[in-house]
């Protein structure tokens, strides 16, 4: 999944892009697809380096963009 073609603010998109991180692994866009930008309550248990903190940023960042 690319991350331009995410319902987020412009600045987290550029940011992102800024850093080199143009699309998500395939458990942070799973997690998209179960509600994590529609502040839905998810349990996300993936193993280290595949992008906890990415989804934090983006669930914060789907409530105040």
């Amino acid at each position: 999944m690319d991350i331009q073609s995410l319902p987020l603010p412009e600045p987290f998109i550029r940011a992102c892009k800024n850093k080199g991180i143009t699309s998500l692994y395939p458990p942070q866009a799973e997690c998209v697809h179960n509600g994590l930008l529609e502040g839905k309550n998810l349990l996300i248990s993936i193993p280290t380096a595949s992008g906890k903190t990415l989804l934090a940023e983006m669930a914060m960042w789907s409530r105040i963009g």
